[in-house]
């Protein structure tokens, strides 16, 4: 199946060896809601590894400024996606983006999950390349606080390895359920609505995106990974 797979994007670096070594580039989701010191520490477990990755991808402005500062360290040229967090989906949304590739090198951004079929906005695709979710849960809520705290009474994450609430812990709304997950720290609210465009999308049709992400949610990741090759490669 690693024919159907151009890139992934992972949170942990010691994963990624794995991957470049049966040919396939790797992103690196930087952690979001890091203060300086914490990015500081992330930008130095990536050089204890050899900076393992063919590019960064950011969630928020906050990120981003942290991997312009260290992105000086890399003795190799440093590509930069913009994800869902920007939620970008006007056309002076995408032309300010075009103005920021022209001086740090953004080279892909994210359509926001919430842009409908019914709007109309202009994609500079000379400029930067799309990406939308094709599959797999919408982007979800991030807390710096982690909700279990109240309940274990944490003043710190020294625990958090340990912590017996570490999975399989669910807050559930009037939208659903939604898993928790903790990690570097900031807590993801998963989200209960999976986009799914198997079936076609106006938008989709109309953007034509260079790239399509899809989320591994197990067993069924292999076919869709299968009819995105068969239907939209090239």
């Amino acid at each position: 199946e690693l024919d159907t797979i151009d890139r992934v994007l992972l949170t942990d670096l010691t994963l990624a060896k794995a991957w470049r070594d049966v040919g396939v580039l790797v992103d690196w989701a930087f952690p979001p809601l890091q203060e300086s010191k914490a990015a500081q520490i992330c930008w130095e477990e990536a050089r204890s590894l050899s900076y393992p990755f063919d590019g960064i991808t950011v969630r928020t402005l906050n990120e981003l400024g942290h991997v312009l500062r260290y992105r000086d360290a890399l003795s190799q040229p440093l590509s930069i996606a913009l994800g869902f967090g920007f939620n970008l989906r006007n056309s002076e949304a995408f032309r300010e983006v075009a103005r920021w590739a022209k001086k740090i090198p953004i080279v892909r951004v994210a359509l926001s999950v919430e842009c409908t079929e019914e709007e109309v906005f202009s994609f500079p695709f000379s400029d930067v390349e799309a990406e939308m979710l094709y599959f797999g849960p919408a982007p979800g809520m991030l807390l710096r606080h982690c909700p279990c705290a109240l309940l274990k009474i944490c003043r710190d994450e020294r625990h958090c390895a340990s912590c017996a609430y570490r999975r399989e812990m669910f807050l559930v709304d009037r939208y659903g359920k939604r898993e928790m997950v903790r990690r570097k720290g900031y807590t993801e609210l998963l989200s209960p609505t999976r986009v799914d465009l198997r079936n076609g999308s106006v938008l989709l049709s109309r953007i034509q995106p260079s790239w399509l992400r899809v989320v591994d949610v197990g067993e069924e990741t292999g076919d869709v990974l299968e009819m995105i090759r068969r239907n939209h490669a090239g």
